[in-house]
Parts: C-alpha cells; structure tokens; sequence
C-alpha cells in the first residue's frame, strides 16, 4: 500500500472496529465470470478481471459489508464506473472516496452505510 493508502486504512480500521478490512482483494476472489467454465465468454470475462482488485473489502461475520476504493490520479473513471457496475451487479456495494479528503472514520463509516452512495 501507498503512505495515503495506509493512512486510509488506519481510518477504515477505526470507523469498523467489529469488521475485517481486508485490503488488495483480487475481484476473482468475489466474483467469477457468468459463463460455461472453459468457454470463450468465460475467458473473455476472466480476462476483464484476472489482473484486477478492490483496495479494501469490509467483512462482518463473513458477509461483504461493503467495497471501498480510495481514488487518486491514476483511477481511470471509465473503468472505474464499469467496474462498478459489474460490482454491484453482483449484489456489492462499492463506495469510493478521493485521496485529496481525509474524512474522519465517523464520516467514513455513515458514508459506508448510508443507502445513498454517492462519491465523497
């Protein structure tokens, strides 16, 4: 993780002290392509997201509470927004927050739970 990464996660570990925060979570850890095994639209949505991962997964008693990603300059918006979809597709909730704010664990974790998961 970056030093702004690890801050962050210092500020996830204290917004859920009851959850696992699991950080650089491969998304084939979460989700597998929606095709026959060994078929080409299976390879060609294994190849979306083989190389692929979520800065941090929140986990309570083994359910994803939510997919938390912090965003910097290098996030690429287009593929952010479809990974997202494909995401939440799946039944996930994906909240992104900018590298620029340092939002208080309290403000974090509201965010996090609020039904309304806008970019902060």
């Amino acid at each position: 993780m970056t030093p702004n990464e690890r801050e962050f996660y210092g500020r996830l570990l204290a917004a859920f002290p009851g959850c696992q925060i699991w950080p650089q979570v491969p998304i084939l850890s979460l989700i597998r392509p929606d095709a026959k095994e060994g078929s080409r639209t299976f390879w060609r949505g294994f190849r979306a997201i083989s190389n692929a991962r979520v800065d941090w997964v929140i986990v309570q008693d083994l359910e994803v509470v939510a997919i938390v990603e912090l965003d910097d300059r290098t996030h690429d918006v287009r593929k952010d927004a479809k990974r997202d979809q494909i995401l939440a597709s799946c039944g996930y909730r994906v909240v992104r927050f900018s590298s620029k704010t340092r939002p208080s664990p309290e403000i974090i974790r509201k965010t996090i739970l609020a039904k309304d998961n806008r970019r902060m």
